[in-house]
């Protein structure tokens, strides 16, 4: 049971990895296709489930998404610095049982960088890992046997292959567990940490 909770966290906590809202320090002004790679070391954020995950539940299932990334820097890239990014999802491809969010989904996001010179990022994960550490659970994408494109800025030299990002929340998979058996449910997860990497 305990290690099925972990893979029902490790589910849930894809999901906060698809939207970012990136605040990284100054920018160097272009307009068009930031090149090379960016890695922001700080995740937060906010998973909201409409209606609230339960064991039970079979409901259709809406999940809405922000996370906000800081402690960015760029690698071989035409910008020194991004001052931010916005982006968030809207998923409704679920139900509003925990299970149902077991089998691994390709997400797409686009990213709004800040200055809106530079052009956004479209950036896609097949596939994801549970991950443990610490005192919290999470999730690893793309996953050991998954891939990831990325499409306008920060696409690297290899079209994305290498990004990459973990999201990781509070919750251990104990407490994951009581929360889906209790009748309110989970009506939202916090991500506690994380990181990503485009290009």
């Amino acid at each position: 049971m305990r290690q099925r909770a972990l893979q029902v966290l490790g589910a849930l906590s894809l999901f906060v990895t698809v939207a970012f809202v990136t605040g990284c320090g100054s920018s160097t002004s272009i307009t068009g296709v930031a090149t090379g790679s960016v890695t922001c070391r700080t995740l937060t954020g906010l998973a909201d489930f409409s209606p609230p995950l339960t064991l039970s539940g079979t409901a259709p299932e809406t999940l809405t998404i922000t996370v906000n990334a800081r402690g960015c820097s760029t690698s071989d890239s035409n910008v020194t610095h991004v001052v931010g990014a916005t982006g968030t999802i809207t998923n409704s491809t679920g139900t509003s049982g925990c299970t149902s969010l077991l089998n691994s989904k390709a997400f797409e996001v686009l990213v709004h960088w800040r200055p809106k010179t530079i052009r956004p990022s479209e950036m896609r994960f097949f596939g994801y890992t549970p991950s443990t550490g610490g005192t919290g659970s999470g999730l690893d994408f793309p996953g050991s046997n998954g891939k990831a494109t990325v499409t306008g800025s920060f696409a690297g030299s290899d079209h994305g292959a290498t990004s990459k990002a973990t999201a990781v929340i509070s919750q251990g998979e104990v407490q994951l567990l009581a929360a889906c058996q209790n009748p309110a449910g989970i009506s939202a997860l916090a991500i506690t940490s994380g990181r990503f990497t485009l290009g």
